[in-house]
């Protein structure tokens, strides 16, 4: 997807589940915590538009994402 349809899209997901993701990572972040500080870094494939990611991050200041 690129152009206009992929902004679509992203703003689609965004407004959708913009109150969802922060339950979402409060809910697995210590699960992903432990292994995440012990290694140091996180990767998220198919993000989509980033918004978990960019949480996720936010909550693991020391690990790179």
């Amino acid at each position: 997807m690129d152009g206009w349809i992929a902004r679509a899209y992203d703003q689609g997901v965004q407004s959708a589940f913009r109150d969802i993701f922060p339950v979402l990572v409060r809910d697995m972040l210590e699960d992903v915590r432990a292994v995440a500080e012990q290694v140091g870094r996180v990767l998220d494939v198919g993000c989509g538009p980033g918004q978990f990611t960019i949480l996720m991050a936010e909550e693991l200041p020391g690990v790179e994402t």
